[in-house]
């Protein structure tokens, strides 16, 4: 163990998974990134409420249409707020983990890493589960700082090659649309995003003739923003998540295997 301790490569290793914190935590973890990430992350729960809002009241105008053909439509569209909800419970997680993954790891866990490989290249020292716990904790800090960047760097990714922003787009635009009548000069009225939505699918719903076709075609549209928003905000957070453990297990592993046969 004296010999290993003073192997220049193991010093070297230790040197480099130090820097390798501090190069993260200066580039790719900097205030820049952290606050674009926050913003990304913003930008999903307002889809999310947007998308909810506009299932609501695609839900209400389908349903009042006097043909009960529409009827399970709509019920199906109401069905819509049950994913979101899920969605905004998983973003506000994302939100929570992205916000103090930074502190929690640079601020704890690489400190008490430090204090152990410390403890550990001691001289008169032999204790391995020194080692074992300063790797494992430098790998935990690395997992914590790097899910919530992976996973929105594959989101771009999914959304650049399969154009999911543009499937949410044709869904939430109800909730931008501007109202039809301005208030008089003088007044102000604040238009809620349900009477923006209510208006926009009363007036579609209104000028076609064919209203259960109109509706399918509008369920199709909710699906396709649904699965696209669950992909983005769901699974690749959770397989992102899965990916890191299994490496991080796998670089324990060799690390250790490496270092103290």
């Amino acid at each position: 163990m004296a010999r290993l301790r003073s192997n220049p490569w193991v010093r070297g290793i230790t040197l480099a998974l130090l820097a390798a914190m501090i190069l993260a935590s200066i580039l790719w973890l900097s205030p820049m990134q952290r606050t674009a990430d926050q913003a990304k992350l913003e930008e999903q729960q307002t889809v999310a409420t947007r998308i909810t809002v506009a299932a609501a009241a695609a839900s209400v105008v389908i349903a009042a249409v006097p043909d009960d053909s529409t009827t399970p439509i709509a019920d199906q569209i109401a069905g819509v707020s049950t994913f979101m909800v899920i969605t905004s419970t998983a973003i506000m997680l994302e939100r929570f983990l992205s916000s103090v993954s930074f502190t929690v790891a640079c601020g704890w866990l690489i400190p008490a890493a430090c204090v152990f490989l410390m403890l550990w290249l001691l001289p008169k020292k032999e204790i391995r589960l020194l080692l074992q716990i300063a790797i494992r904790l430098v790998v935990v800090a690395l997992c914590l700082l790097f899910v919530i960047p992976t996973s929105l760097f594959i989101d771009r990714q999914i959304d650049a090659v399969l154009n999911t922003q543009e499937i949410v787009d044709t869904v939430i635009a109800p909730t931008e649309a501007a109202p039809e009548e301005k208030p008089a000069e003088g007044e102000e009225e604040e238009i809620s995003l349900w009477d923006q939505a209510t208006g926009f699918f009363t007036g579609v719903f209104n000028s076609v003739a064919d209203v259960p076709r109109q509706a399918e075609e509008l369920l199709n549209r909710f699906m396709s923003a649904v699965a696209a928003i669950l992909l983005t905000t769901c699974v690749v957070p959770f397989v992102s998540i899965v990916i890191l453990w299994f490496v991080s297990k796998w670089a324990c592993r060799e690390i250790l295997n490496s270092l103290l046969r």
